[in-house]
């Protein structure tokens, strides 16, 4: 008889507690940005039980499906009221979400580092057909064959004081790497470089790197399927504010990991999987720069870089164009030696371009990395060896900082130099004469 008097009003009192319990975890969930991690355009409801249910909407708000999604957001243990076939065995985790468009590109624009922000001016896309200026949407698909397969060349142009120096060459340099590559330009020579220049003008920015990529383009995840080429560029000033400690130099140490073949030095491409695994196994022994070599003991590249030496005899030697093995930076460095022989301050009698040997590197009075973003920075030792016959021990010698200083002055801009192309910034203010 008391069963039947107070079960059925135990049994609505219970009722009554869930559906309190659950309207506070309402609360909570709505305090927690209220969306079920599956779908993120889901509400959350109350059903006729008092569960709480997320429901997915469409336009004209069309229900599609509905979930039963207990507690998403609760890191408590899980409740007693939860049959186990709705609830992952294993570590409680939430569910990760699936973004609408709207989301993505909110996620986009607030996941930006302070370091794009301050260096990243712009960037081209011609599978976007334009130029954007806000860091977080300058980014390239994951089909992209540059993106799942290193399928890309590319060429890094300096930014100096409004000018682009050695524009043209690298571009030479830039259609010669897509060629050995097998890779067509999406559109004429004329529109790439009108694309390029005019994204170095939107960053607004005077001093910096250009790098432009072509990339075989976007489609399948196969070897070479894809819908066609595409052009990127970027505007970042990273180099400005990168500092490089040019009067102590770089600890060069030789690398066990095998370098490329003489094909793919000679094309500047973006896979550099040796020079990132020899470069960080040479950091992890203390190392700042790795040097590789091939089986006959002759040196063929850093890990950053191009490499030179000044023999006892004062003589340059850098490694010939037609290796592969020198950048355009040391071919500059060639050229300008050449030029500057006469100087007094620049004690090297001549320019030898062929290789070098270990032992020659070892032995040499002094020893450079020469590259585009860091220009000359002398090599201190070898395997903890000291280069040097200079009085500067464990220290870069003079020649290092001469040459340095001799390519920073040649990239400053000069007044009818055939080396510096001018940026159109006037594109950016509708100058009727920077606009054809």
């Amino acid at each position: 008889a008391l069963k039947s008097r107070y079960l059925p009003a135990i049994a609505q009192l219970q009722r009554k507690v869930r559906v309190v319990a659950n309207a506070a975890q309402m609360a909570s969930m709505r305090s927690n940005s209220s969306r079920c991690l599956c779908h993120d355009d889901c509400v959350p409801s109350t059903s006729g039980r008092g569960n709480v249910v997320y429901t997915k909407q469409r336009s004209r708000g069309r229900i599609i499906g509905r979930a039963n999604m207990p507690q998403m957001y609760n890191t408590n243990p899980i409740p007693l009221n939860v049959s186990p076939g709705s609830v992952i065995k294993g570590v409680r985790t939430p569910a990760t979400p699936r973004l609408t468009p709207e989301r993505v590109m909110q996620r986009l624009a607030e996941t930006t580092d302070d370091a794009a922000l301050k260096q990243f001016g712009a960037f081209y896309s011609s599978e976007l057909g334009g130029i954007v200026t806000e860091p977080g949407f300058m980014v390239v698909h994951i089909n992209d064959h540059m993106a799942h397969r290193g399928d890309a060349v590319f060429e890094n142009v300096p930014l100096v004081e409004g000018y682009l120096y050695q524009f043209e060459e690298h571009f030479e340099r830039f259609k010669a790497s897509a060629e050995l590559a097998g890779l067509p330009l999406p559109m004429s020579e004329q529109r790439v470089c009108r694309a390029l220049l005019d994204t170095a003008a939107a960053s607004m920015k005077i001093n910096g790197m250009l790098t432009f990529w072509l990339s075989r383009g976007r489609g399948s995840f196969g070897i070479i399927e894809s819908t066609g080429p595409a052009v990127y560029a970027m505007l970042n000033t990273e180099s400005v504010y990168k500092a490089v400690d040019r009067d102590n130099g770089w600890r060069a140490l030789t690398s066990p990991v095998e370098p490329k073949p003489q094909y793919f030095t000679a094309m500047k491409n973006v896979s550099r999987m040796q020079e990132s695994v020899a470069h960080l196994e040479a950091m992890s022994r203390g190392g700042d720069v790795a040097v590789l070599v091939d089986d006959e003991g002759i040196v063929l590249y850093g890990s950053c870089c191009s490499l030179a030496i000044l023999t006892a005899d004062n003589v340059l030697v850098i490694p010939p164009d037609e290796s592969g093995l020198a950048g355009m930076a040391a071919r500059n460095l060639a050229e300008l030696t050449a030029q500057y022989s006469e100087d007094e301050n620049l004690t090297v009698d001549r320019v030898e371009r062929r290789t070098f040997t270990v032992d020659e590197l070892k032995a040499a009075k002094e020893a450079f990395a020469v590259s585009t973003r860091e220009g000359v920075v002398g090599i201190s030792h070898i395997d903890d060896q000291f280069i040097g016959q200079h009085a500067f021990v464990d220290q870069a010698g003079p020649v290092s900082l001469a040459l340095n200083e001799m390519l920073m002055v040649d990239r400053q801009p000069k007044e009818g130099s055939t080396r510096h192309t001018e940026v159109p910034y006037g594109y950016m203010t509708g100058m009727r004469d920077q606009l054809r």
